[in-house]
């Protein structure tokens, strides 16, 4: 699974640079590869299955793992892959503005694999999806915001939430730029401006 991880991160990766004119998240490294650790919940799969808060308990839980007692700093990101399928086949991930995104593993039909080689492929747009709400995206104040952080107008976006179903290759970081990357406005938060991207 961690070579599986490591994969589809950098598949991510590049898929940001395509999307940003050349950036992408920074990453915790270890000899210049991306850093994984595998940690053991105390909760179970079955347990997680069954709370409406699964996202809540598996943050608990790392959070005091991490270098800090607290939340990640402004540039951190903690990503967790979880083995838990859900009944509601609509639950493939969870991103939170507290910077932690998580892909639930075997939810959606997705998981890592060594062998995904562009986006769309395994876990890679969950993955994206969910890192770009944990960075912020979509405020409320966004002229094309819908409901809980996602916009309604264009089903080529990486955060659309509506009826229209469009390959995940054919997604774009915000098409437009109008509602929440590089949208170049004083009145709503931008993600453009995390501290998180690096070139």
């Amino acid at each position: 699974m961690i070579p599986a991880v490591r994969n589809e991160v950098g598949v991510v990766q590049r898929w940001f640079d395509t999307q940003t004119g050349g950036k992408h998240l920074r990453l915790v490294t270890d000899n210049q590869v991306t850093s994984v650790e595998v940690r053991h919940l105390t909760v179970t799969a079955a347990e997680l299955r069954d709370r409406p808060d699964a996202a809540s308990l598996v943050y608990d839980e790392l959070r005091p793992k991490t270098t800090r007692a607290t939340s990640p700093a402004p540039n951190e990101i903690l990503l967790s892959f979880v083995p838990v399928t859900f009944p509601e086949q609509v639950r493939c991930g969870e991103g939170s503005q507290a910077g932690f995104a998580i892909v639930w593993m075997g939810s959606c039909g997705i998981s890592p694999s060594v062998g995904s080689s562009t986006f769309g492929d395994g876990s890679t747009f969950v993955v994206a999806h969910e890192l770009v709400h944990a960075l912020g995206a979509v405020p409320p104040c966004a002229p094309h915001y819908g409901r809980n952080g996602h916009v309604i107008d264009d089903p080529r976006d990486l955060l659309y939430d509506g009826p229209i179903r469009v390959p995940a290759s054919t997604k774009e970081l915000d098409p437009g730029h109008d509602d929440y990357y590089q949208t170049h406005r004083a009145d709503c938060p931008d993600i453009a401006d995390s501290p998180a991207w690096t070139s």
